[in-house]
């Protein structure tokens, strides 16, 4: 990871490592888009998706190979459930036929009601006494509180069986592997049948034609939340940068973290090297000058502008570094020309001195590391 450095600091100056007093040259004062920001090296990874049983169970079948196409919600594997489903079909029959009897017996209680009504106006019309058509109302009344706690006895079994059926149904559910999104079968666990596998163990990967990338090293999320812009480099090419957030739980505690992917999935690129960008801050109209240009003395940063003929020492205040150049804050205009050294120096780069977007990239070509594949 490479930093790149500034931010108004007033120390660590590039010294000079050679100066001579006839070698002054004229540096133009130039407008530039500078930043800071934080390179990450990692390779582009293609995404793949996990598909596993929820239960344990013996492999009854597998339906796929490696390779097949796949949709989202077509079923992939079996587990043996027989036993279930002969219970499920069997409850169901059983289901269907109470149901049914449920009714006859509803419609008989009615039948039943409605001639013992018929006999009880046939006791009125008759001139019965009151006794024989009071009876007659008791027995109605019994034959209606017979109808009542049988329907009720019957829909509360009915509401048991459909609870049962539903329970049967979810639990032979989970005996099916389906497809959790489109994509090529990558792997597949076994092809045999009668091979036990464990829940949650993963048993088919799925290409899900998405990549991410993934670093050497680890990235503060804090850093990414406030970036001002993000971009990957892939073979050189920028590509937008996304972040996909979320919330684990790390050493008990929530934590956000974040996968990196960029926006077009480039499956000629799988496994090379990616040159991630993460701009801190950045301006677009900085007023910069060399870094042979600016001086330091006992009281601060100065330079010397060119006016008319002569040098003018002129007091300024910087920002930012890049590149070799540096922001220039306060203390000129922006049309001045400065004087300055011009500076010889070895062929290695001292600890202070700036890398280079454009260097960092060069190794960013799109060349797959050794021993590392998809």
């Amino acid at each position: 990871m490479v930093l790149l450095t500034g931010c108004g600091k007033t120390e660590n100056v590039p010294a000079l490592i050679e100066q001579n007093d006839s070698a002054m040259v004229d540096y133009p004062v130039e407008v530039k888009e500078l930043f800071t920001a934080t390179y990450v090296e990692g390779y582009l990874r293609e995404d793949m998706v996990k598909q596993f049983f929820k239960v344990s169970g013996d492999i009854e079948k597998v339906y796929v190979r490696i390779g097949d196409r796949v949709t989202k919600g077509q079923v992939l594997a079996k587990l043996d459930c027989r036993d279930m489903e002969e219970e499920l079909e069997l409850l169901k029959t059983i289901h269907q036929k109470q149901n049914e009897l449920a009714k006859n017996q509803e419609k008989q209680f009615a039948l039943q009601i409605e001639d013992e009504q018929s006999r009880m106006n046939e006791l009125v019309c008759n001139g019965a006494s009151n006794q024989e058509v009071m009876l007659k109302r008791i027995a109605i009344e019994e034959v209606r509180e017979n109808a009542y706690y049988a329907k009720n006895s019957a829909k509360a079994e009915k509401q048991s069986r459909e609870a049962r059926i539903a329970d049967l149904s979810q639990q032979i559910k989970e005996h099916y592997l389906y497809a959790s999104q489109s994509g090529s079968i990558t792997f597949c666990g076994m092809n045999l049948a009668k091979i036990s596998v464990s829940a949650y163990e993963p048993f088919i990967l799925i290409s899900s034609n998405s990549c991410h990338i993934e670093l050497k090293e680890s990235v503060d999320i804090n850093m990414v939340n406030h970036a001002k812009s993000m971009t990957a480099y892939v073979a050189g090419k920028p590509c937008k940068l996304i972040c996909e957030k979320k919330i684990e739980m790390v050493a008990g505690k929530e934590t956000q973290t974040g996968i990196f992917r960029i926006d077009e999935f480039q499956p000629e690129f799988l496994g090379t090297k990616v040159l991630v960008e993460i701009v801190h801050k950045s301006t677009k109209d900085a007023l910069v000058i060399p870094e042979q240009a600016l001086m330091k003395g006992v009281k601060g940063y100065y330079v010397y502008v060119k006016d008319n003929e002569q040098s003018v020492k002129c007091p300024v205040k910087i920002g930012m570094r890049q590149n070799g150049y540096v922001q220039i804050t306060e203390g000129l205009k922006g049309n001045e020309v400065c004087y300055g050294y011009q500076t010889v120096t070895l062929s290695g780069r001292t600890q202070e001195e700036i890398v280079s977007r454009d260097e960092l990239k060069e190794d960013c070509y799109g060349k797959p590391e050794q021993g590392i594949g998809k």
